[in-house]
């Protein structure tokens, strides 16, 4: 009964619902608050959805807060000084933080290729990949006033270890090609015999089979028996024509795979350094391109 009263004295309420703070949805008791205090519910979560990244700075085109930008301006100061000091690792630490508030900075661009590079001295290759990044990023976000006078610290070096390491890769690699071509010869020789092989191990391995199929189906047809005697001699032979191929396969494809492996430089210490020579040329290049364009 005391439910029914509780119904009874409510009945005339309004009820609906609305988002709590943890995003769940709850019933209330509407005792009269206007259309604002729905819609100020309605706009519950929008801040708290928010990462700090778009409170603080919306995107590439977005103006900074005046704390972000005074935390921004002073990440670069530390890391230019840093730069002007030599010390690299640490001038990075500042850049990476400073350009998680402002990314498209083209001078921030601009002293992360200087670090990565210790100033355009050194591109050693376990850098390399960072650098091209950067440059990356220079080629995009910088100016092109800035490009150019990176490209006139840079460039000239830049290309002259492009053209010693273009000879360094020709030379080595006319070496690697013609020590391929050498290997080439005994490789596909030993794949043509071992295709050989395989033929004549296949061929009496197919004649037995049929032999054996054609007298199964008939060898109950002559009561001497005589069918089934032949049925599984040649069921027999197939056996071990089977065994035989079975070899000769195996030996077949040992060769055709040294023929394939032959062909990939990174099989052979000649191939390798090939292969590192043309990485890290085409890496120069790339960084040259990117402050030339």
């Amino acid at each position: 009964m005391a439910e029914e009263r509780l119904i009874d004295d409510d009945k005339d309420k309004k009820y609906r619902f609305r988002i709590n703070e943890k995003g769940e949805e709850e019933l209330v008791i509407d005792e009269g608050e206007g259309e604002d205090s729905v819609h100020e519910e309605a706009e519950i979560s929008f801040d708290e959805a928010a990462s700090e990244a778009e409170l603080f700075y919306g995107g590439e085109d977005a103006p900074l807060t005046e704390e972000m930008g005074e935390k921004f301006t002073a990440l670069t100061q530390n890391a230019r000084e840093e730069v002007a000091n030599a010390r690299y690792s640490t001038a990075l630490e500042s850049i990476v933080k400073a350009q998680e508030i402002c990314p498209s900075d083209g001078e921030l661009c601009a002293l992360r290729l200087e670090a990565y590079t210790s100033d355009f001295s050194d591109y050693a290759d376990k850098i390399l990949p960072e650098a091209v990044k950067a440059a990356r990023q220079v080629a995009r976000f910088s100016s092109p006033s800035c490009r150019e006078e990176l490209c006139a610290r840079a460039g000239s070096e830049l290309k002259g270890m492009i053209a010693q390491l273009r000879a360094q890769a020709e030379e080595v690699g006319r070496v690697n090609e013609e020590k391929k071509s050498e290997r080439a010869t005994v490789f596909l020789a030993a794949r043509k015999k071992a295709f050989v092989r395989f033929l004549f191990a296949a061929l009496p391995f197919a004649v037995f089979l049929v032999l054996a199929c054609c007298f199964s189906t008939m060898m109950y047809s002559d009561t001497t028996g005589r069918f089934i005697v032949l049925t599984a001699v040649f069921g027999g032979l197939a056996f071990i024509a089977l065994i035989v191929l079975a070899f000769m396969a195996r030996f077949l494809n040992i060769a055709a795979r040294r023929v394939r492996l032959n062909r990939d430089n990174s099989r052979t210490e000649i191939g390798r350094e090939y292969i590192a020579l043309t990485d890290r040329m085409n890496a120069l290049q790339e960084i040259y391109d990117c402050l030339s364009k």
